[in-house]
């Protein structure tokens, strides 16, 4: 999130939109700026019927909190029986299909 081998970050990219931004559009912003957790969702920020969803033992901010590292190799690990890929066998190819991109930034300096 802060970024590193030519990425400024998330958060600095952020940090320099909310700066150059007029009065009307930092209003706007601020409306969806939060220094204070959910209650309901405590910070994952999807509703709790979505985080209760799991895969594999894994809700869906728990398998997106993984580095990149460890996502690919545990969702290519994911082996369903025949009901289990009838309910979660799209979301699982999708999810191998996005977790193998390369970005064009090394992710491991």
């Amino acid at each position: 999130m802060l970024g590193g081998n030519g990425f400024p970050g998330l958060l600095r990219m952020m940090e320099e939109k909310f700066e150059g931004a007029t009065d009307t559009y930092r209003d706007w912003l601020t409306d969806y700026m939060s220094p204070i957790e959910c209650p309901a969702c405590k910070g994952k920020r999807l509703k709790p019927s979505s985080l209760a969803v799991q895969v594999k033992g894994l809700s869906i901010a728990q398998f997106t909190a993984l580095p990149l590292a460890r996502a690919l190799p545990t969702a290519a690990s994911w082996e369903f029986t025949a009901r289990e890929t009838l309910i979660a066998g799209r979301i699982a190819g999708e999810i191998r299909a996005r977790s193998s991109f390369s970005p064009p930034w090394d992710w491991t300096t």
